[in-house]
Formats: structure tokens, C-alpha cells, sequence
């Protein structure tokens, strides 16, 4: 299934239990890639919701720590939208400097050979 249409589907979902109930919580098992976080976070915070999002794959140690060479966690993504009376706060960071997406794009001297 697409990443990006379960994460849509879920946030949609939990929608009408956060306003029942307070909150509500998803989580989604083997999803695949869900893109950029900070592009879900416009449409909760519109409907008046504060929404928190991660995404995490154990399986894959891509980013190395600061002044590393090798790769020990993944980037570990975490964004959050908090709904205000005008322009919504919203943030989107990463334990990574660069996506690995792009990180395959960059030049050979600029990135390391993780394992090599």
C-alpha cells in the first residue's frame, strides 16, 4: 500500500475520534516511505486539531551520528502542527541533515560509503 495514502487515511480517520474523545493515536505497521511529515500537518491543524507525527524503520541504519562515518540509527522524522487563530505553528525535523533520498544524489566526495 502507499505511504502516503495510509497516513492521509489515518489522520482523516482519527479526525472524528480526537473530537469524541480528546485524542487519538495511529499507529501503521510496514507502510512504506510517507514522504515529507510537514505535508500532512496543514489539514489537522485547519480542522483545529494539534497533531504530532513520526515515522521510524529499525530495519535500515542510515544516518550516522555527528563526526561519524558510520550508519547506526535511521533519520527518525518528527513534525508537529499546533493550530492558532492565524498562521498555524508547524515543524518538521530530522536526526538526519539530508533525506536518503537525497542523500544517493549527492556527489561522492560530499557523502561517505556507509560500510566501506
Amino acid at each position: 500500500m502507499s505511504g502516503p495514502w495510509l497516513a492521509l487515511s489515518g489522520i482523516e480517520a482519527l479526525a472524528p475520534r480526537a473530537r469524541e474523545f480528546g485524542s487519538a493515536t495511529l499507529v501503521i505497521r510496514r507502510s512504506h516511505h510517507i514522504a515529507c511529515l510537514a505535508s500532512y500537518l496543514e489539514k489537522a491543524t485547519a480542522d483545529g486539531f494539534m497533531i504530532v507525527l513520526s515515522s521510524s524503520d529499525p530495519a535500515v541504519k542510515s544516518v550516522a551520528p555527528h563526526g561519524g562515518t558510520r550508519a547506526v540509527f535511521t533519520p527518525n522524522p518528527i513534525a508537529a502542527g499546533i493550530p492558532t487563530s492565524g498562521t498555524p505553528f508547524l515543524i518538521d525535523i530530522s536526526a538526519s541533515t539530508v533525506t536518503n533520498g537525497m542523500t544517493a544524489r549527492l556527489p561522492a566526495g560530499w557523502r561517505h560509503d556507509v560500510g566501506t
